[in-house]
């Protein structure tokens, strides 16, 4: 143990004239937003949720995604997914997923039913991957 006033030289922080962040040992804040909207745009364009009864289909994000499906044999609707808790802190099975439909009547509810048994997965692997590649891509030194 250090003496009063005699830091331990394995715990001290230099200063650096280049400002260098050696491995990572400081926090800093990186702009992540164009890189994470290009990233969710390529992970969710075109995903169709798998289902024998319907064809849903993910086309525009804001992390409330908009969909669109069509009953096997039935009508065509449109619906939104709301993820308010997107975060690193929040583990990807936790994610609150909140799936609507913009139509009332019965097919319209039996979409929304088969969007929520089969689409919450195919969001949750979707989210995963993204947070995977933010934290690989911006914990680089």
């Amino acid at each position: 143990m250090a003496k009063w006033g005699e830091g331990d030289p394995r715990w001290i922080v230099e200063e650096r004239p280049d400002a260098t962040n050696v491995n990572n040992w400081h926090w800093t804040e990186r702009n992540a937003s164009p890189w994470s909207q290009e990233r969710i745009k390529e992970l969710f364009k075109d995903v169709k949720i798998p289902s024998d009864e319907a064809d849903i289909l993910i086309n525009e994000w804001n992390l409330v995604l908009k969909w669109s499906g069509e009953l096997t044999e039935g009508g065509k609707y449109n619906g939104k997914v709301t993820i308010p808790n997107l975060s690193e802190e929040n583990d990807i099975s936790e994610l609150d997923i909140q799936v609507t439909i913009t139509e009332n009547d019965e097919e319209a509810h039996k979409l929304k039913e088969i969007m929520i048994r089969n689409g919450k997965d195919v969001i949750r692997d979707k989210l995963s991957q993204y947070v995977t590649g933010l934290k690989l891509e911006f914990s680089k030194v």
